[in-house]
C-alpha cells in the first residue's frame, strides 16, 4: 500500500509545480506591464507604434521616452526582457547605434555597453544631430568604473573630435577624468578636466555626474546630467 505521507508529498509537489507554473504564467502574459512598472519606477515612460511579445521578452518600435515627462529621445527599436534569476536587458538602437542595459535587480549593479549611438537621438541635449557615444560602463551602489567615448560634438562654435571620460573607484564613491581635442577657428585644441558621481541608491541609472576641465586652459567646460543623458556646456 501507498503510505499517506507518500500521497502528502505527491500532492505538495503537483501544488508546487502548479503554483510555479500559473506564476510564472501570469508574469509571461504580462510582460510589458512589468517591463512599465520597471521602467516607471526610474522615471521612464515610452510610447510606440507597434509592440511585439515573445517569451521572455518585449520589442518596442518606433518609441519616444520620456523622463520624469521630458521627452529625451526617439528610438527605432527597443527590446526589453527579464531572465533568470534577476536580470533586467534594455536594448536601444537608434540608426546604426546602440544601447544595451543589463540590470541584476537583486545585487543591484548596472552594466552599459554603447557603440556609436548617435547623440542626435537625445532631443534634450545641446548638440546638433552630429555626435556619437561608445561606452562601458559598470555601475554599483558604491561606484563606477569604465569609460564614456564622444565623437564629433558641435557645441557653442566648438567641433570637439573626442572626448573621453574615464570613471574611477576610490575609497567613498567614484570620480571621473575627462581628457580630449577640440578645434575652433581651424584651431586644435586640447581638453582636461575632472569631476565626481552622485550614486543615487534607489535608481543607479539615475546617478548623477558632475564635472568642470578647461579647454586650451582658458574655456570652461562643464558636465552634468546623469549617466544615461550626460549634459556637456561650454562657457
Amino acid at each position: 500500500m501507498i503510505s499517506r505521507q507518500r500521497v502528502y508529498n505527491a500532492l505538495i509537489t503537483i501544488l508546487g509545480v502548479f503554483v510555479v507554473f500559473f506564476i510564472g504564467s501570469v508574469l509571461l502574459s504580462q510582460k510589458l506591464l512589468i517591463a512599465r512598472y520597471v521602467l516607471s519606477k526610474n522615471g521612464y515612460y515610452i510610447y510606440y507604434k507597434k509592440a511585439k511579445e515573445y517569451i521572455m521578452s518585449i520589442d518596442l518600435q518606433d518609441a519616444k521616452v520620456y523622463h520624469n515627462s521630458h521627452y529625451i529621445a526617439h528610438l527605432s527599436y527597443i527590446r526589453a526582457g527579464i531572465y533568470p534569476p534577476d536580470i533586467l536587458n534594455v536594448s536601444l538602437t537608434c540608426e546604426n547605434g546602440y544601447t544595451d542595459i543589463k540590470e541584476h535587480l537583486i545585487s543591484k549593479h548596472i552594466r552599459i555597453l554603447s557603440q556609436r549611438f548617435p547623440l542626435g537621438c537625445i532631443k534634450n541635449n545641446k548638440y546638433t544631430s552630429q555626435g556619437e557615444l561608445n561606452s562601458k560602463l559598470y555601475i554599483t551602489t558604491s561606484y563606477v568604473k569604465g569609460f564614456m567615448d564622444f565623437k564629433n560634438l558641435n557645441i557653442n562654435s566648438y567641433h570637439i573630435k573626442s572626448l573621453k571620460l574615464s570613471f574611477h573607484k576610490k575609497d567613498e564613491g567614484s570620480i571621473f577624468t575627462f581628457d580630449g581635442k577640440a578645434t575652433f577657428l581651424g584651431k586644435e585644441l586640447n581638453i582636461k578636466g575632472s569631476g565626481t558621481v552622485d550614486i543615487n541608491q534607489d535608481s543607479l541609472a539615475n546617478s548623477k555626474i558632475s564635472g568642470i576641465g578647461l579647454i586650451d586652459n582658458t574655456i570652461h567646460i562643464a558636465f552634468g546630467g546623469d549617466l544615461v543623458n550626460p549634459q556637456i556646456d561650454i562657457k
